[in-house]
């Protein structure tokens, strides 16, 4: 894969009872799994150019689903 990525992460929770910046704070974990997958070498300015997060309820399948693409340089 080439660096840097941009990543759009979309949150399913099972209810609105959490803020959205604490789920949000998720993503250190899941960048840390992309270094320790060897998706990424690093979480740094190099490697992640940006990222969205969309938040939505579905109560029957909680899940979060992110898309990886690639920063197209100019």
């Amino acid at each position: 894969m080439t660096t840097p990525i941009n990543l759009k992460i979309t949150w399913y929770c099972k209810n609105k009872r959490k803020d959205k910046d604490n789920i949000a704070f998720g993503i250190k974990f899941i960048l840390d799994g992309m270094i320790e997958a060897r998706v990424i070498a690093n979480d740094g300015w190099g490697e992640i150019a940006n990222f969205e997060h969309r938040f939505e309820v579905d109560k029957d399948c909680p899940r979060i689903e992110i898309q990886i693409i690639e920063e197209t340089r100019s």
